[in-house]
């Protein structure tokens, strides 16, 4: 299920081991309103 949707599981493994917002938003690429609500949530 993982392969379907990988935005979301690399978004909480970068929550859990760098807490840097940029990185968040680096790696989700397309994923911008989820990287905007994580960094609003930062």
């Amino acid at each position: 299920m993982l392969l379907n949707d990988p935005a979301p599981a690399a978004l909480a493994a970068l929550d859990a081991l760098a807490p840097g917002p940029a990185l968040g938003v680096a790696v989700s690429g397309g994923g911008d309103s989820v990287a905007l609500m994580r960094l609003a949530a930062l």
